[in-house]
């Protein structure tokens, strides 16, 4: 086609001087009126057809993740492709062979075909190293859109990414995408959210001793996330880690943040989504030696508007303790989460299976604030009822001093307050 558009065009400018020098004046107007009719058949044959579609993915967080698509259909003669296009493929390829992975751990990543592993390293990159429009190895911007999550969740450290914008190209029989992220801060904001984010991860790790436990670790960045946040809907990035950091957030934000410094203080961790109770939530798995359980930050934090800072009803928790109240989104492997040995109350010594006055008599003498967990119903209704009504317990408190106590019916937990 481009060919016979320059064929045609070099013809009409003969055309025209041959006009101007032998054709009378008479006769000049009718050839600009053919002039006229080839150029507007010339534009037609060459116009580039465009449209911006603006793609909904649904997210099990509640928000949509943002594609943005631009389409353009382009006919060129035996598909060859453009002196552009040639020279996108080559920047891809050599962004193929030189993206490197971080070091935690990528759990949505080690689970994809190899295939999907290649659009996730792509992706990575052109969001990690703020590149333009670039080629990726697939033309479905759904499948986009599913793995942007998936590195997303991978990598609370791209806190800065809004969406991703597609734009397919069709030339003759070969289609192609290109992928570039759209970002919600500036460079110097993005700057000063790194430097922000790295004190908080070192206010963090200033409680964290090179001597502890995995477990003990895990437990002081719960203890951390849940201290340091107040959960407030539309708070600004909160979908993100940097919400967090700047003290309001939302789940996701929330699940971010765990995760974010368990991968700095070597922890095997993982963004998980799905509902509670109903509601679209994020939430986390993470590895404590070599035990996979869940916590939950942000219900971790539902109880400082009765004077706890932590409900420890919501770390280490296994996948039958936690289906009471959570569901995972379908779709996805996860690692199995079978045990409860990880879990706060049970390593604490604070779970009873049967009502025993020793242990409260003894916890109630330290008259410091506590929590314990009760394995069921029937344990639980009687610690209410002892706590309540028994002389005992009365005098395990001490002369001239006062306990109020509160109780969780959905996990059996019971909360004292001197």
């Amino acid at each position: 086609m481009k060919k016979k558009i320059i064929t045609l065009l070099s013809s009409l400018l003969l055309l025209l001087a041959f006009v101007y020098y032998f054709v009378p004046d008479e006769q000049i107007n009718e050839y600009a009126k053919l002039f006229q009719m080839e150029q507007a058949e010339v534009s037609e044959a060459a116009e580039t057809d465009r449209e911006t579609i603006k793609l909904q993915i649904p997210a099990s967080t509640g928000e949509d993740t943002k594609i943005q698509e631009s389409q353009s259909r382009e006919e060129t003669e035996g598909g060859v492709r453009t002196e552009a296009e040639t020279e996108a493929g080559e920047k891809n390829a050599a962004l193929l062979s030189e993206v490197k992975l971080p070091g935690h751990l990528l759990y949505y990543y080690e689970i994809l075909s190899d295939e999907e592993k290649s659009l996730y390293r792509e992706l990575y990159a052109i969001m990690a190293d703020h590149m333009e429009y670039t080629n990726v190895g697939t033309t479905d911007s759904k499948r986009v859109g599913q793995l942007m999550e998936y590195v997303l969740l991978d990598n609370p450290e791209l806190f800065y990414i809004d969406s991703l914008k597609t734009q397919t190209t069709t030339i003759g029989s070969n289609v192609s995408m290109a992928v570039m992220a759209e970002e919600n801060m500036t460079e110097n904001e993005q700057n000063t959210a790194k430097a922000n984010i790295e004190n908080y991860k070192n206010v963090c790790f200033a409680n964290i001793r090179s001597d502890m436990s995995d477990y003990e670790k895990t437990l002081s960045i719960y203890e951390y996330v849940v201290t340091h946040l107040k959960y407030i809907k539309g708070a600004p990035y909160n979908q993100s880690l940097y919400s967090a950091v700047l003290g309001e957030s939302v789940c996701r934000g929330y699940a971010c943040a765990f995760k974010y410094l368990c991968d700095e203080a070597g922890i095997d961790c993982i963004v998980v989504t799905g509902s509670m109770q109903g509601e679209n939530h994020a939430w986390n798995m993470v590895r404590i030696d070599g035990i996979w359980c869940q916590v939950d930050c942000t219900a971790g934090d539902d109880l400082e508007d009765v004077g706890y800072a932590v409900d420890y009803s919501w770390f280490g928790g296994s996948d039958s303790y936690m289906q009471a109240t959570h569901t995972l989104s379908g779709g996805v492997t996860l690692p199995a989460a079978d045990s409860m040995a990880n879990f706060y109350y049970v390593r604490q010594g604070l779970y009873f299976d049967s009502y025993d006055f020793e242990k409260l008599s003894a916890l109630l003498g330290t008259g410091c604030n506590f929590s314990f967990q009760c394995a069921n119903q029937a344990v639980y209704d009687q610690y209410q009822y002892e706590m309540s009504n028994s002389q005992d317990v009365a005098r395990a408190i001490g002369q001239g001093k006062s306990v109020s106590y509160m109780g969780n019916g959905n996990t059996y937990t019971i909360y004292v307050e001197f």
